[in-house]
């Protein structure tokens, strides 16, 4: 999951701590409700430790009213998609539910490049168009482990942006 809407940076101010726009704030309060009404609880949240990305999961947490095990990461901060791949590597692999919030163009390059045969079509088609804030890619994993994913592993399920809300 992208974010949401952050915003502008204010003169001096570090990207980093940048917080969520009034319209972020509520276009994240529509996806956790969405994910709520879809059962996606997150055992673990993967973060950066951005303002955004904090304040998105805890929106979040909010709506859905479920703990989780949080693992918040300056390694996640504008991290690329190898970066990202690598950290979901350290899962348990007893955990089935893992939500990663973080930024473009990382996320966007890995959902892509995760799509595997038996994606939804519709799912991979709406990915290409691009990851907008507070967007969602929802996978399934074909095995039972994080370590070494490809798109061999993984199906795009659905990919959920706040326009389709």
């Amino acid at each position: 999951m992208r974010h949401g809407k952050s915003n502008a940076n204010k003169p001096g101010q570090e990207d980093i701590k940048r917080t969520l726009s009034p319209k972020g704030h509520d276009v994240i309060l529509g996806m956790a409700n969405w994910m709520l009404s879809h059962s996606i609880l997150p055992e673990i949240v993967l973060i950066s430790k951005a303002q955004r990305t904090i304040e998105t999961w805890q929106l979040i947490k909010n709506v859905i009213g479920k703990e989780a095990i949080i693992h918040s990461q300056q390694a996640l901060y504008l991290a690329g998609p190898g970066e990202i791949l690598t950290q979901l590597s350290k899962i348990n692999n007893n955990h089935k539910t893992v939500l990663i919030i973080g930024h473009n163009p990382g996320l966007n390059i890995l959902a892509q490049s995760l799509t595997g045969c038996g994606s939804n079509i519709t799912a991979v088609k709406n990915l290409q168009k691009g990851f907008p804030t507070a967007a969602m890619a929802i996978f399934q994993l074909k095995g039972n482990s994080w370590q070494n994913l490809a798109s061999d592993d993984t199906e795009l399920v659905t990919f959920i942006s706040p326009s389709e809300l």
